[in-house]
């Protein structure tokens, strides 16, 4: 009998002789179990190759009925009879164009005859080893079967196919955002994309599902492009819906934390605005709270954006001195002035509003703090204050008792106003600049969008012109004025033309504007009152008003530091939905004057035709309260945006040096401040107050005689320069014509004047720039006195007045380079059609603070007295 474990033949027993395994009972071998065929699976691999799947447990083996066992055929090789359901190791399926491996067809016949055989003699249907896939002989069966190793490279390869491919999916979907996040896009991303503004970004953001914000930041990239991202990096992944905070250029600007750093710290973010950097040497008193060599003022401020990209950021270096240094900024003002004057400066006091933190103390000078003071310098102080205060300085109280007048805007609130948060516009900032012209008995306010130089002397657009009167309509002072029902003018009721303005309500507030109440007939401004308009063409007789309207111009309130703002806020000045967004956002600073715009691209008509009902009250003005009835205004254009932290332009409190005057600070080299080099001879001399050896050897070449005229009539300013800079000088303007009792002999205009030129400074194109100090001219001003039967009068001194700053150019200057306004005073030598002088004879001093370019000469003589 055969094992059926082992299938190895034993002559009897109850057990194997070769394996040991139980061999069948009788009843078993009587009664075997019927022929099955294997159902082993098969793996078909490249090839047409095919392998037995040994996961598969093996089949229990059947066996053949007696007579099969034999007429079993004798087997090749001499090998033992097998059963013909044996299990057999896994073996490729042989298809009809492959042969067993080791086989020949002739062996292959010979087994499927042998097969058959034994099926015909048994009478029963017998399964080939070719019919189920499996070897027919234990020689194939040992040939066929695959090898273990190669099987395990198959399996593997497999694998790692399936894996390589799980990867790439995931590689796929990570990169496309399915998961893993989403990614911030890099500038270079956006430039490949040819979108790299901001704005692209922004878009870009919720293109995927992100929640971006954006924050306008300084920098050397043009306005709107992108600069990168506040807390992340580029190409950082985000959970989706985050929060992304997008920096967008605001252009070139010097960043708020600015100040206190170190200079050659600052430097390098100062340098990458892509706009010239100059750093000065600014005179501080106290080195322990300003270390030397530290940033202690900037132009433009700490948060102010740059105007001028020509003349870029100047930095202020901490240099230890005397006289006002930057850093007394702050200090008490009543201190402040006894220390100054105990120096031996002659000192006086003015006021600016401030914030709260500065009231009563020092908010700036003139020469403003840090600029180095001669000997004996006169001197004047700001001393800062707040909504308590605006009664006294934005009316006029030296009118008739009862009466005030409310004309000018005080120039207490000269200075650069900006927004908390700059968006890049060209309407951040705006500056408030008092000017007094030739001929004007008073300065007036202007207001200018951009951080403007507010000390500068260049005469304003008269555009720019502010105010807060508006008679135009009224034709009289009537509609610019208060009356008080007490006989002080701080009573709290108040009558008249102004009695609606919240410069009347004691708010510490009030407002101001451009153009009055005027009409435009066409492109003509009027007054309803005196004029009329018919189809654009001005009339002189008031009437018909076609084609005449009311322009929406630039209006303002002032709120000066401490203000009542709620109180503002219940007058009904406001627009009642603009109140409603206002609260909405983060509230202003009640602690910092602040002035808002009326901002037109918040009103649907910016433009209304003037009717019979609004001819006597411009609607864009508001609460004039000018009616004979007694009644205020009734058509109001209310005021947009009301107050809020968003809408509020800010006074920018930044005491600056008169920075022309300043010695250059060396920052090149980190950690090497020229204010902290010991051999700075020329820095300390200035910051002493006394003219350094190097200013002292420049101020000689502009010594010498001046002359300035027309060459019309009899007038003209002559001036004698000193070679230490000091100068006099005299104006005269004689009038033969005018005689009177006691000066038959006529009247002279006069005034004879004396000052000091320091701090000369050469400018690139050879030209230098002096500062004028100790101005002063004799006598008082509109004072009169006889001599030799002719009257003199006392008065400014044309062409010094206002002393401030003067270009010198030099002899051999090119005249064509000059102004034709220069020319103008040369008596004629340079503005005569015959002139063939092409370079200057000599010395020429501009005033730069003059309207019309005012120039003394020297080398043409003198001018008549």
């Amino acid at each position: 009998m055969y094992c059926t474990n082992c299938g190895a033949r034993n002559d009897g027993g109850r057990f194997c002789s070769n394996c040991g395994k139980p061999l069948p009972t009788d009843a078993h071998r009587q009664n075997p179990p019927s022929p099955q065929p294997p159902s082993i699976p098969a793996v078909p691999l490249p090839g047409g190759t095919t392998i037995i799947d040994q996961s598969v447990p093996p089949l229990e083996p059947t066996f053949p009925d007696a007579a099969a066992q034999h007429t079993a055929p004798a087997m090749p090789g001499g090998a033992q009879p097998q059963p013909a359901w044996q299990a057999q190791p896994p073996q490729p399926i042989r298809t009809a164009t492959t042969q067993p491996v080791g086989q020949s067809a002739g062996g292959a016949a010979a087994v499927a005859g042998g097969a058959a055989t034994a099926a015909a003699a048994t009478g029963t249907a017998t399964t080939t080893a070719a019919s189920v896939g499996t070897a027919a002989t234990v020689d194939d069966a040992a040939t066929a079967v695959v090898n273990p190793h190669r099987r395990m490279i198959i399996v593997a390869a497999i694998v790692a196919l399936a894996i390589a491919a799980v990867v790439t999916t995931l590689i796929i979907t990570y990169n496309n955002e399915i998961w893993g996040g989403k990614k911030l896009p890099t500038v270079a991303e956006m430039t490949d994309k040819g979108a790299a503004k901001a704005s692209d970004v922004v878009a870009e953001l919720k293109s995927k599902g992100l929640e971006p914000h954006t924050k306008t930041v300084f920098s050397g990239k043009p306005k709107g492009d992108f600069v990168g991202y506040e807390g992340a990096d580029e190409g950082t992944r985000v959970q989706p819906g985050s929060t992304v905070v997008v920096r967008e250029s605001g252009g070139p600007g010097v960043p708020s934390d600015t100040l206190g750093r170190k200079a050659t710290d600052a430097a390098d973010t100062l340098e990458s605005m892509n706009v010239p950097v100059h750093y000065k040497q600014v005179v501080i008193n106290d080195a322990s709270k300003h270390p030397t060599g530290t940033v202690v003022a900037t132009n433009p401020a700490p948060g102010v954006g740059v105007t001028d990209k020509e003349s870029g950021i100047t930095v202020g270096v901490a240099t230890k001195g005397d006289g006002l240094g930057v850093d007394r900024v702050g200090q008490n003002i009543d201190d402040v002035r006894s220390d100054l004057e105990s120096q031996g400066y002659s000192v006086s006091v003015e006021q600016r509003f401030s914030s709260e933190k500065y009231v009563g103390k020092l908010v700036g000078a003139i020469p403003g703090p840090g600029t180095p003071l001669q000997s004996g310098q006169s001197v004047v102080l700001y001393e800062g204050v707040d909504a308590g205060s605006v009664d006294d300085l934005a009316i006029d109280r030296s009118t008739s008792e009862g009466y005030a007048v409310n004309f000018s805007v005080p120039y207490a609130a000269e200075g650069v106003y900006c927004k908390a948060e700059p968006t890049g516009s060209d309407k951040d900032c705006m500056t408030l600049i008092a000017h007094q012209g030739e001929g004007q008995a008073q300065a007036q306010m202007y207001q200018q969008w951009g951080a403007a130089d507010a000390g500068g002397g260049a005469q304003p657009s008269s555009e720019d012109l502010v105010s807060q009167c508006f008679a135009t309509n009224g034709g009289d002072i009537g509609r610019c004025t208060v009356q008080y029902t007490s006989s002080e003018l701080g009573g709290s009721e108040a009558k008249g033309g102004s009695s609606n303005r919240l410069v009347a309500k004691h708010l510490g507030a009030f407002d101001f504007g451009k153009g009055g109440e005027r009409a435009m007939c066409g492109d003509q401004p009027i007054s309803t009152w005196f004029a009329g308009c018919d189809n654009g063409v001005v009339q002189n007789e008031p009437g018909t008003m076609t084609g005449a309207t009311y322009e929406m111009n630039d209006f303002f309130v002032y709120a000066a530091a401490g203000a009542d703002i709620e109180g503002i806020e219940d007058t009904g000045y406001f627009d009642a939905d603009a109140l409603a967004e206002a609260k909405k956002q983060k509230a202003v600073d009640g602690d910092r004057p602040f002035i808002l715009y009326r901002d037109p691209t918040l009103y649907k008509e910016t433009s209304v035709e003037v009717t019979d009902f609004n001819k006597e009250d411009n609607p864009f003005v508001p609460s004039s309260g000018y009616f004979s009835d007694g009644s205020g205004d009734k058509n109001d254009v209310k005021f947009k945006p009301a107050p809020s932290n968003a809408t509020a332009y800010y006074l920018v409190e930044s005491a600056e040096p008169d920075w022309a005057s300043l010695a250059d600070a060396d920052v090149s080299a980190k950690g090497d401040a020229a204010a902290d080099s010991a051999d700075s001879t020329d820095s300390a001399d200035a910051a002493k107050g006394g003219q350094s050896d190097q200013s002292g050897a420049l101020l000689k070449q502009f010594a010498g005689d001046y002359s300035m005229g027309s060459g019309a009539g009899a007038w003209g300013t002559s001036m004698t320069v000193n070679a230490d800079g000091t100068f006099t000088g005299r104006y005269s303007d004689a009038n033969m014509g005018d005689t009177g009792e006691g000066y038959t002999h006529g009247s002279i205009a006069a005034a004879n004047f004396s000052g000091r030129f320091t701090s000369p400074k050469k400018n690139p194109d050879g030209t230098y720039t002096l500062q004028c100090a100790d101005f002063k001219v004799d006598g008082v001003k509109g004072s009169s006195r006889i001599e030799d039967q002719t009257k003199i009068t006392v008065s400014e001194a044309v062409g010094l007045e206002p002393c401030r700053t003067f270009t010198a150019y030099p002899q051999g200057y090119a005249v064509s380079k000059l102004s034709s306004d220069m020319k103008t005073w040369s008596m004629t030598y340079l503005s005569s059609v015959d002139s063939t002088i092409t370079k200057l004879p000599g010395w020429a001093l501009k005033n730069d603070a003059s309207e019309h370019e005012y120039t003394l000469y020297s080398g043409f003589g003198t001018s008549s007295n």
